[in-house]
């Protein structure tokens, strides 16, 4: 407890050395600090969900789209990537068995 409370009076005389000093915080950093309890602890409210066409929840079948929906039609023309041949070129034929020299 002897260390716990000389560290707490070291940090209370270099706290005591800024009280000259004025500082600017952000609004918001320091509405946190002056909020009370209840209001701290207090849950926000779920906005409620509008039901019906305008953003009701429904279920997509298996096949992806929701039953009466127009079916899909392409926006763009297909795209058609055609590769062109490859030359091949034969720098060197060697051959795979060279015929054995005879030494005599």
């Amino acid at each position: 407890v002897p260390a716990r409370s000389k560290d707490l009076t070291e940090k209370l005389a270099k706290e005591k050395a800024l009280e000259a000093f004025t500082f600017r915080v952000a609004q918001a950093s320091f509405e946190n600090l002056v909020k009370d309890r209840p209001t701290l602890s207090k849950k926000p409210e779920a906005p409620a969900q509008p039901q019906g066409r305008q953003g009701g929840t429904f279920r997509i079948p298996q096949g992806g789209m929701p039953p009466g929906s127009p079916p899909l039609e392409a926006v763009t023309e297909p795209v058609e990537a055609v590769t062109p041949p490859i030359k091949e070129q034969v720098l060197e034929e060697i051959p795979v068995n060279p015929p054995a020299e005879k030494k005599d």
